[in-house]
């Protein structure tokens, strides 16, 4: 039997002449943000890493030996172990982010030295740091223009993707998302007509559906009303978690001007600033800690274990056992901030 995308008793069918799959009402409709994109040219903001701080990045960091070597014998092979070893030990979180004395950006001077630390950031940071890395070792790369949900956010461009291109043959792209809560530990190919395979990457399944030229929306299974979109596939609905735009490039300091914007305006994507939080990988299974909640997966995301944090001396310690690069000090800062707002 055919397979049927369906969002309000549409078919599949009637849309595969436009080549593009229709959304639920709830599709996003957020503000722009009020910076430009940029569309082609090149990127005159980028991180200043030299390339031997890139390899050196590579080798000590994400243990990998030599990075030229393995990129010419097999550039996909390696993409995938970087793409894994980041994200298994960089996390991503907003602890960069606060101090005892409030939340404020991280100086471009140190945000190379913080991930060389592996103490991450969200995807506005981390994204161009590791974007940067690659090119130094051969890959063709460029960031993209990508949301999350309006529930979460005013913004539309509220997130900013990574893809490389040419890295199989002519042509080839790849997603390398490295800058989201969502674990996804390699590259994905975006050579499929229009619905990929079903991932079993972390936490959830993920498919990715095309919507039109240049849009791609990775998507896990619903569960229940939490503002996402929707897609009905083969008689399942599916949360829409990003939407990424292939064909509208973004450059370091559109990145850099975004989290400024975050982090100085209260009401842009409160989550962020809110309370602690920390997705990453600990002992390579997915972990979090969301204010005084700890969750553990194991694989494939079976057998998970949650359980309350009673205090905050009980929140110290998980993030030292499982994210031993943020000091006691740091953390306890942080919290400091976010006990101040609750008084």
């Amino acid at each position: 039997m055919a397979s049927r995308i369906q969002i309000q008793h549409t078919s599949l069918q009637q849309y595969s002449r436009l080549g593009r799959f229709c959304l639920q009402d709830s599709e996003m409709r957020g503000q722009m943000w009020p910076f430009k994109a940029t569309v082609g040219g090149q990127d005159n903001a980028e991180v200043s890493i030299a390339k031997e701080e890139a390899i050196n990045f590579v080798e000590k960091v994400l243990e990998s030996d030599n990075p030229i070597a393995e990129v010419t014998k097999n550039p996909l092979e390696f993409l995938q172990e970087l793409h894994k070893k980041f994200r298994y030990s960089v996390p991503f979180t907003n602890l960069s982010y606060v101090t005892k004395g409030g939340f404020q950006t991280v100086d471009p001077k140190q945000k190379k030295d913080v991930l060389f630390r592996r103490q991450g950031g969200a995807c506005f940071d981390t994204v161009p740091l590791i974007k940067a890395v690659l090119k130094h070792l051969g890959y063709k790369t460029f960031l993209i223009s990508a949301g999350i949900p309006s529930s979460r956010t005013r913004l539309t461009d509220s997130h900013v993707g990574l893809v490389v291109k040419d890295n199989t043959c002519p042509g080839s792209v790849h997603l390398v998302e490295t800058g989201t809560r969502h674990p996804i530990p390699q590259p994905v190919a975006l050579d499929f007509s229009t619905v990929s395979q079903e991932y079993h990457l972390g936490l959830y399944p993920v498919r990715f559906f095309k919507d039109g030229p240049g849009i791609v929306k990775m998507c896990s299974p619903d569960i229940g009303d939490n503002g996402c979109s929707k897609i009905k596939f083969e008689g399942e609905m599916w949360n829409v978690l990003i939407t990424y735009r292939l064909l509208q490039r973004r450059s370091t300091q559109d990145c850099n001007n975004v989290i400024n914007y975050i982090v100085k305006n209260k009401d842009e994507l409160p989550e962020m600033r809110s309370q602690l939080f920390i997705f990453g990988f600990s002992q390579g299974l997915p972990t979090s800690i969301f204010g005084n909640q700890f969750s553990q997966y194991g694989k494939n995301g079976l057998n998970k274990k949650k359980r309350t944090l009673q205090n905050d001396s009980e929140i110290i310690k998980t993030v030292q056992q499982h994210f031993p690069q943020y000091s006691t000090e740091k953390v306890e800062g942080a919290l400091t901030f976010w006990n101040s707002l609750r008084e």
